[in-house]
């Protein structure tokens, strides 16, 4: 209700309460529920791009070592 009308201005159910519960999980706001920029949320994006870029550079490390096989593979089978 707004102090200065006294008119509803929000209104809660259970659905809204689930959502907005989830919400507060997604954005890691354990208090306020609205601020998406939170040094928790920053950290683990932060950490999931390391990861990212980690899985990335062992692909193609993997990658070029099938390559080498290979080559190494028809090498050998031409000799």
């Amino acid at each position: 209700m707004s102090p200065d009308t006294g008119l509803v201005t929000a209104r809660r159910n259970d659905r809204w309460r689930f959502f907005d519960f989830f919400w507060m999980l997604h954005i890691m706001d354990y208090e306020e529920r609205e601020d998406f920029n939170t040094l928790h949320l920053q950290v683990f994006a932060v950490l999931a791009l390391i990861s990212v870029l980690a899985g990335l550079v062992l692909l193609v490390i993997r990658m070029q070592r099938l390559v080498r096989m290979e080559l190494a593979k028809r090498k050998s089978l031409r000799a």
